[in-house]
């Protein structure tokens, strides 16, 4: 509570956010798969990654690394 108090955003949301930057690395900077890209920020499971990234992104993870590359 003192965390989203202090911030706005609540811990997961927060540490989501902060993995999904550091995805968005590097899905720009290297030619690692989805699943790959998922494992090394923390996620277990590249289809809950693939979600949390399309709700803070906008898009899919795919489809970021094609638009963006």
């Amino acid at each position: 509570k003192q965390f989203k108090k202090i911030t706005g955003v609540g811990l997961n949301d927060y540490i989501n956010i902060t993995r999904i930057a550091a995805a968005e690395k590097l899905l720009l900077n290297t030619d690692m798969s989805v699943t790959e890209i998922s494992l090394q920020c923390g996620f277990n499971d590249s289809n809950y990654f693939s979600t949390v990234f399309k709700k803070v992104m906008g898009i899919s993870p795919k489809q970021f690394s094609m638009q963006y590359k």
